[in-house]
């Protein structure tokens, strides 16, 4: 009989092993030196019974799952655990925002609690951290910018004040639609800047 203690297995077929102390694990090196167990199904844990793994879900569990909400639905009823959103617990909470999200801050009150610059492929471009309030719900947005609007502003406030967060933005955003020449044919290009336009009361 083969025994695993501090780690190290004992007996003639010795090597070293993970399985807790004490745990009797014949049965696995032997299957082992006939290759029929991988060096990954050596390691025992608290769902395993000689080499036979408790599952967390059935067959007919797995096989109903449709949906996200289907899968949400089975994880907490097996394992009573509430979900966790990865934005909130491995990010930081804010949402990154297209052009298409961009359009939705227009008007909107802004607070742009920090802001940096950085090189890319077409130059500097100016990421902000920002808190917008829309219909008394806030909610927390990066903005990516490398035009004549937002970042070229920011980018002279920077320069003249050395400063790089705590601006309010009472009116949010401002759209500009224009028609530029690429390669002799006229193409709409649009900039989106921060409205200096002071808030009506």
């Amino acid at each position: 009989m083969v025994k695993c203690e501090g780690g190290q297995a004992q007996g003639s077929n010795a090597q070293p092993c993970t399985c807790p102390p004490n745990r009797d694990h014949a049965s696995i090196i032997e299957a082992s030196s006939q290759g029929t167990v991988s060096r990954g199904e050596m390691k025992m844990t608290d769902n395993v019974v000689g080499t036979e793994v408790t599952r967390l879900f059935s067959d007919d569990e797995l096989r109903n799952i449709t949906s996200i909400s289907d899968a949400i639905k089975v994880f907490e009823q097996n394992l009573g655990a509430s979900i966790v959103q990865a934005s909130e617990e491995l990010g930081n909470g804010f949402a990154l925002v297209d052009d298409a999200g961009k359009n939705r801050l227009c008007g909107v009150p802004l607070f742009l609690l920090s802001w940096q610059f950085h090189e890319g492929d077409f130059g500097e471009f100016v990421t902000v951290y920002a808190i917008s309030n829309h219909n008394g719900q806030d909610r927390k947005y990066v903005i990516n910018d490398g035009s004549t609007g937002i970042y070229a502003q920011l980018r002279g406030f920077t320069d003249r004040t050395d400063r790089t967060g705590g601006m309010l933005v009472a009116r949010g955003l401002r759209r500009s639609d224009y028609t530029v020449e690429v390669e002799g044919k006229s193409t709409k290009a649009t900039t989106f800047y921060l409205d200096t336009s002071a808030a009506i009361d």
